[in-house]
């Protein structure tokens, strides 16, 4: 059976060799995400606190002290992420492996490559198929006789087009919010 692993991830900025994940949340689904699995939602301390950009910070309504009283260091929230992947994946078998699913997937899996590569763990290609599965790009593709009508590409935009009610003021740039929201998205789509 095919697994769904949906990611998103919130940033201390968006310069991968830099910033760091500081929240990391992910929902497990079945092969068309008509059923939920499991989810997790990990917050990370930073550990390069200089290199904060207060923009990306303020887009979600933290400020520095908040994220330094995150759960989890950075190598302590790796070790659970994977306990909870191999909850859902024999990562020694090559046949059983995940499929990323983000929003904007390719920003969402150079960071989550990073904490694996910042951990000392090189076999983040144990967990997961390549290449990862981009909901924007696929909601691109579908609407592209129609992309004049919406504005931008953010996913609060892309959801309310697609009649999906998106609290921009109390829920964006929350990783388990906006994964939430990216998996209804991608029900839409299939």
């Amino acid at each position: 059976m095919s697994k769904l692993i949906f990611i998103d991830t919130e940033t201390t900025g968006v310069v991968r060799e830099k910033h760091e994940i500081v929240q990391l949340a992910a929902i497990v689904t079945n092969e068309d995400a008509s059923e939920i699995l499991d989810e997790i939602n990990i917050t990370i301390r930073p550990e390069n606190v200089e290199a904060i950009d207060p923009a990306a910070i303020a887009t979600s309504n933290k400020t520095v002290d908040d994220l330094l009283a995150n759960e989890y260091s950075m190598k302590e929230a790796h070790k659970v992420f994977c306990e909870f992947l191999g909850k859902h994946i024999n990562k020694y078998d090559r046949t059983d492996k995940g499929h990323f699913v983000a929003y904007n997937s390719q920003f969402d899996e150079d960071f989550v490559r990073l904490l694996f590569d910042r951990c000392g763990d090189h076999y983040y290609g144990s967990w997961f198929w390549n290449p990862s599965l981009c909901v924007m790009k696929e909601f691109a593709f579908l609407i592209r006789d129609h992309r004049q009508k919406i504005a931008n590409f953010k996913l609060c935009t892309v959801c309310e087009f697609a009649d999906i009610k998106f609290d921009e003021e109390n829920g964006a740039h929350d990783a388990l919010y906006d994964v939430r929201k990216t998996v209804e998205l991608f029900k839409k789509l299939i």
